[in-house]
């Protein structure tokens, strides 16, 4: 295969021509106005000098408004609400039902009923919909609409196995849908096929192509791991069973097991299990050069039943002990998650790892066959042991990972509370720390509290000569703005930058080359200057089979850099932002996301689960990753 000439395809259907002129009215924005009607839009438009000041816009007749002839490359978010405007209008004239959502976030998509799924007892499980939403391709200046296929469940339905079905995560047997890029290319081609046909001409001037776009992708290096005595694999699993972690736990560990009396014989299971002693595929606890449990370094502690007394006896004998490098090993059924959460946030409290286990786990050989390796190495991970790193791109290099949560009122749905803290990694992808940045009732503290404890962590690591800040999608643009600001006021000779990373963006592509339309790992497009789209897992360059369902390229966004030159080397950014996809210490088949937002995610779910029992969100500055 010609690497050099590798397409993607793109889920955008450009305009067949963006050289175009539309209608509008609009009237000049007096001082202090606020919006006094749904239909006009605030835009800034050129004025009669041809200087840009704040207009109303509306595409229907205002009282006191003059018309104004628009070009397509005037405002480019007024041209994109106007494509919307037509397609709306397009649809409804051509009696299309379109499924109304109300979610603020969708806003900007038109969503096409498909279908309306019912179950086997005629109760409704939720529309299959295709969805567009107007877009501009900077990297080619064309407007168009990208689309994909959503399903969206039924409020009154629960979240089952059906819902991820006809999510296209499960096939038909409920299995892992290795189908699935088949499968969203199926329902968009015959999206395009059957439905825009009628809504294509949006005006005599403005026609939506059938095509899809293809763009040029360029590749990245894969993925390479080192394991003790800096000995190289590209399998994590292989490396570390051959070779041993990359780096060792300083103190021999004492495990303390928590379970119920009936419950013994699936502790002694697990012991077992990762002792080495169940499974011909798994060594035991001894490949991470971890001692074997045994009565010198094992305690168990039965309890009576999942209560906060109960839990507050075994801390104490725990605590009495005072065995140093503790791990607690919780054995219990699924649905007593919420004593774990608690247990969970008592171990923060103490800088006490923990390692639930649940008994449907144990009680199924073959499932706990596969997944003791992953437990042993959460285990090893959370004791502080490194079991590899990867080949990092940019060397002398510290990432750090923001996340934020926040607590709401109940009944009014104000915000009670701002929660905001890092996960810091050498860009090997070993851990570091997390260190807290901001835990505020107000927002105007949060911001000043961010921007404080932002430059405390370029101050305390002036050993690097790079920090790259990694931001998920949810932090929102103030708040990026109060980072990239604490940065730029900042006189020193590191290198400081912004990148944000969207690991459920809009964005999908399809490799036509191959069968299976899975793009290859490694594989990217540039979107513009500043915009990529990565996969971080796809077909091997060596091996066609889909063997997993692959999920979506990251959306990669170079915000703020402190130097000019940082954009001419984004290859080497995208490069270390794949390598940390291969940094989880969550599991051997971890999802391929960048620890540097995965593991924020992480803090943020127990954040969520924290402030639903209403216990206090402990953001301790630790050393220990208690989240995987």
């Amino acid at each position: 295969m010609n690497m050099k000439n590798h397409i993607i395809t793109l889920n955008f259907l450009p305009l067949k021509s963006s050289d175009f002129t539309f209608d509008v009215f609009r009237k000049k924005v007096k001082p202090n106005e606020k919006k006094w009607d749904k239909k006009v839009r605030y835009y800034k438009l050129p004025d009669e000098n041809g200087k840009y000041i704040p207009y109303w816009v509306s595409f229907y007749p205002l009282k006191d408004a003059e018309l104004f002839s628009c070009k397509a490359s005037t405002n480019i978010d007024l041209t994109k609400e106007y494509l919307k405007y037509l397609l709306i209008k397009r649809s409804n004239e051509e009696h299309i039902k379109l499924h109304q959502y109300s979610k603020k976030f969708e806003q900007k998509r038109v969503y096409f009923l498909i279908e309306k799924i019912k179950d086997k007892n005629q109760k409704v499980i939720g529309d299959r919909t295709i969805w567009l939403e107007p877009y501009f391709l900077k990297n080619r200046k064309a407007f168009g609409f990208l689309i994909n296929y959503k399903f969206i469940k039924s409020d009154k339905y629960p979240f089952n196995k059906e819902v991820l079905k006809h999510s296209l995560s499960l096939n038909d047997d409920y299995q892992s849908n290795l189908n699935y890029y088949i499968d969203k290319y199926t329902y968009l081609f015959n999206f395009i096929d059957t439905f825009l046909p009628k809504i294509k001409y949006l005006t005599n001037a403005i026609e939506i192509s059938s095509s899809f776009q293809e763009l040029k992708s360029s590749f990245l290096k894969i993925k390479q791991y080192l394991f003790s005595n800096n000995q190289q694999m590209n399998s994590q699993f292989r490396g570390i069973m051959e070779f041993g972690p990359y780096q060792e736990i300083n103190e021999s560990p004492f495990y303390f097991y928590i379970f119920k009396p009936e419950h013994r014989p699936y502790a002694l299971d697990l012991l077992q299990a990762l002792n080495g002693d169940s499974f011909i595929t798994f060594k035991g606890l001894s490949t991470f050069k971890l001692p074997n449990q045994n009565k010198y370094n094992t305690k168990a502690f039965y309890i009576k039943e999942y209560s906060d007394t109960e839990l507050d006896k075994i801390f104490s004998k725990i605590l009495e002990t005072k065995k140093l490098n503790p791990i607690i090993i919780i054995v219990l059924p699924k649905k007593e998650e919420r004593f774990y959460i608690k247990l969970k946030n008592k171990c923060l409290k103490f800088n006490i790892p923990s390692q639930v286990v649940h008994i449907e786990t144990i009680n199924n050989n073959l499932q706990l066959k596969w997944s003791v390796g992953s437990i042993a190495l959460q285990i090893f991970s959370k004791l502080g042991g490194v079991p590899w790193i990867v080949t990092p791109s940019n060397k002398n290099t510290l990432i750090v990972g923001i996340g934020q949560s926040h607590k709401y009122d109940e009944e009014t749905k104000k915000i009670l509370r701002f929660y905001s803290y890092s996960v810091l990694l050498d860009s090997s992808g070993k851990f570091l720390e997390i260190k807290q940045l901001a835990d505020e009732q107000d927002k105007h503290a949060f911001l000043k509290s961010l921007a404080y404890n932002i430059k405390e962590i370029v101050r305390n690591y002036q050993n690097y000569e790079k920090i790259v800040f990694h931001v998920s999608e949810k932090i929102n643009k103030n708040d990026i703005k109060t980072i990239e600001n604490a940065l730029r006021t900042i006189d020193n000779n590191i290198e400081l930058s912004i990148i944000k990373i969207n690991d459920n963006p809009k964005f999908f592509g399809f490799n036509k080359n191959e069968n299976s339309l899975v793009p290859y790992e490694s594989s990217y497009i540039q979107l513009s200057n500043n915009e990529f789209l990565l996969w971080t897992e796809g077909l091997n360059l060596h091996s066609k089979k889909v063997y997993k369902r692959y999920g979506n390229p990251l959306h990669i966004t170079f915000h703020y850099s402190n130097k000019e030159e940082f954009y001419n080397f984004h290859e080497k950014y995208l490069q270390d932002i794949l390598n940390l996809s291969g940094a989880n210490y969550r599991g051997f088949n971890a999802k391929a996301f960048p620890v540097s937002i995965f593991y924020p995610k992480l803090i943020s779910k127990f954040s969520k689960y924290f402030k639903e029992l209403n216990l206090d969100f402990v953001t301790t500055n630790t050393t220990k990753p208690w989240f995987l």
